[in-house]
């Protein structure tokens, strides 16, 4: 979410939980941040989502699967966001920092980048019209 300037952004690494557990994480983070939406990878099927869309979680879910192309696009999107300096990353996110400066394009993307780079897609079509600066990432790992 874009507020005040700042844009709050939840990365998580992939979580093995079972639905309810997993539910109850998002629906803490829900409460604790200001959360717009959640894009959920439903590359592997979208059951999590009718699960946490529903009540009692009534999470605000969205569903994005990754393609070749899909992941080009978030992969794009994210370098031109770092190339008009719309994101800063605070220097203590260490392992994300480092996940950046060794990715190579091609291979395997690291946890920590599909997540920001899928944060900042959302972002971008939450707010299509806008065109605010990132000021600050806040994130979440390995609850």
């Amino acid at each position: 979410e874009v507020k005040e300037n700042k844009f709050y952004v939840l990365i998580s690494s992939q979580m093995q939980l079972n639905f309810s557990e997993l539910a109850g994480v998002v629906k803490g983070y829900n409460n604790e941040y200001p959360v717009t939406s959640f894009l959920v990878d439903a590359t592997t099927g979208e059951e999590f989502i009718d699960f946490g869309m529903k009540e009692p979680y009534s999470l605000p879910l969205k569903s994005f699967t990754f393609t070749k192309q899909s992941r080009e696009q978030i992969l794009d999107y994210l370098r031109i966001c770092f190339e008009q300096q719309r994101i800063c990353i605070p220097a203590k996110f260490t392992e994300l920092l480092s996940d950046l400066r060794r990715f190579v394009l091609g291979e395997h993307l690291p946890d920590a980048i599909a997540s920001l780079a899928l944060a900042v897609w959302n972002e971008k079509i939450s707010h299509q019209s806008e065109k605010k600066k990132i000021k600050e990432i806040f994130a979440v790992r390995n609850v």
